[in-house]
């Protein structure tokens, strides 16, 4: 499994298959509209993945991911079977001591802290109203 390919149920898949597809072709009159429109403005909350090949960048990455976390309550989720051989394989062939659990939670907790402000920002605009308001 280290080679990136995971089957599941008689299918294959590899990591290419987490990554958006590609758009479909556009007509000649879609495209003289999509080359038409004004460009829209970027927006700042959007977040590429980097590609980091640099040494200390896994050094980074071992003391932010890979770091053992005690758990007092302890629950289960369900989770994708290729999903979770990815993680797998990442511990395995990392040499990582750490388990599994402290993996993905290191993982969760570093994207909820990543994306605290736009995450609190989406939810304050949902907050339900008080059931019974003031009189």
């Amino acid at each position: 499994m280290a080679e990136g390919n995971y089957k599941e149920m008689d299918k294959e898949f590899s990591l290419d298959d987490f990554d958006p597809k590609p758009a479909e072709k556009t007509t000649q009159e879609e495209t003289e509209t999509i080359e038409n429109k004004k460009p829209e403005k970027p927006t700042t909350n959007k977040k590429k993945p980097v590609e980091r090949n640099d040494p200390s960048d896994m050094e980074e990455y071992r003391n932010r991911f890979l770091i053992s976390r005690p758990f007092d309550k302890r629950t289960s989720f369900p989770l994708n079977r290729v999903t979770l051989d990815i993680l797998k394989d990442i511990l395995h062939d990392t040499n990582s001591r750490v388990s599994l659990s402290s993996f993905v939670e290191n993982i969760l907790l570093d994207h909820l802290n990543n994306y605290r402000s736009l995450i609190n920002d989406a939810t304050a605009k949902n907050i339900r109203k008080h059931t019974i308001p003031n009189m």
